[in-house]
């Protein structure tokens, strides 16, 4: 069985997705919540932060090249860098979400094989 990322990635049917992570306990309804979160979370929440980080590096460059700096300019500083430590940690969490994923996939394989 292919790897339902592997299978996301090159833009597959659904049914190929909703085939490559059925996993036997869920029903047909759990799978297709499944595979709509999954490919969501590949294509579209990692597009719309790689546009916030644009935008909040842009924001901060216009911050530094300013001469003077109120106390409101350099409070939004520090949200931008809140917000950009926010990012780091969600898209971490994706990665090991991944890397479980691709465990589990692994694994479910092997147990098939």
């Amino acid at each position: 069985m292919a790897d339902p990322f592997c299978l996301l990635f090159r833009k597959r049917t659904l049914s190929a997705v909703l085939e490559a992570v059925a996993l036997p306990e869920m029903n047909l309804h759990g799978r297709i919540m499944e595979a709509m979160t999954d490919t969501h979370e590949i294509s579209e929440h990692p597009a719309s932060l790689k546009r916030e980080i644009h935008d909040l590096r842009e924001t901060d460059a216009r911050y530094w090249r300013r001469n003077v700096r109120t106390e409101q300019d350099k409070s939004a500083h520090v949200s931008r860098q809140g917000r950009l430590l926010q990012i780091k940690q969600e898209l971490l969490g994706m990665m090991q979400r991944y890397a479980t994923s691709r465990e589990y996939s692994a694994t479910r394989q092997k147990s098939l094989n």
